[in-house]
């Protein structure tokens, strides 16, 4: 286990950019905090927000309404809550998960894939048009149908990728990112400490 908490790890994709107009900005902001401040959150997931800032990491991302925007690897969702309701109407969001059964799917991925349906299940009315898809390596590497994605999000996993010593399975995350992430359209991977210092950029030897 890495001695960094990492606030955030951010691998992004962005098919648009350019500045938006104040009201399309304001509709961002206000979906954002409508889903931030959703009944559907936990009193621990909220108390997060403070160290992870989901509103300020998204609108730094250059997240919009109506954009498809897909998860990497969610986990047992902490980001979800905010992008599944913030996407629901005019937009899509696209769960990338571990597969249910998978040679990489360990006791600790399932679990947090058990999880995460179950929370969808939990609140049809948050999470109803939500999209799930399974990522594994190298065979389950279609997130969504190719030129569907505006944005590829990973949080809190690239410094899995990034740290050769710590995973055991680094040449297969290595095959998965080369394949699922073309480097031309890669904006970039930042691992952020608890203190909040850059570390590392993704891919390696750029």
């Amino acid at each position: 286990m890495s001695k960094l908490r990492f606030v955030a790890v951010l691998l992004a994709l962005v098919a648009a950019s350019g500045p938006l107009p104040l009201q399309a900005q304001a509709s961002i902001d206000s979906l954002l905090d409508s889903a931030i401040a959703g009944a559907h959150r936990s009193a621990a997931n909220k108390a997060r927000d403070v160290h992870r800032r989901p509103r300020e990491t998204l609108l730094f991302l250059g997240i919009k309404p109506g954009m498809t925007v897909v998860e990497m690897w969610p986990d047992s969702g902490w980001f979800a809550e905010v992008l599944a309701p913030a996407l629901r109407d005019g937009g899509r969001y696209v769960a990338a998960q571990y597969p249910q059964e998978h040679a990489t799917t360990n006791a600790g991925r399932r679990a947090a894939r058990q999880a995460f349906d179950a929370k969808l299940k939990a609140s049809p009315g948050v999470y109803d048009k939500v999209v799930v898809s399974d990522l594994a390596a190298p065979d389950r590497l279609a997130m969504v149908p190719p030129g569907t994605a505006d944005m590829v999000l990973s949080f809190r996993s690239v410094h899995v990728w990034a740290l050769p010593n710590k995973t055991s399975n680094t040449d297969a995350t290595d095959e998965l990112v080369k394949q699922v992430m073309h480097e031309d359209t890669l904006v970039g991977a930042y691992v952020a400490d608890e203190q909040g210092e850059l570390g590392r950029r993704w891919p390696r030897g750029r």
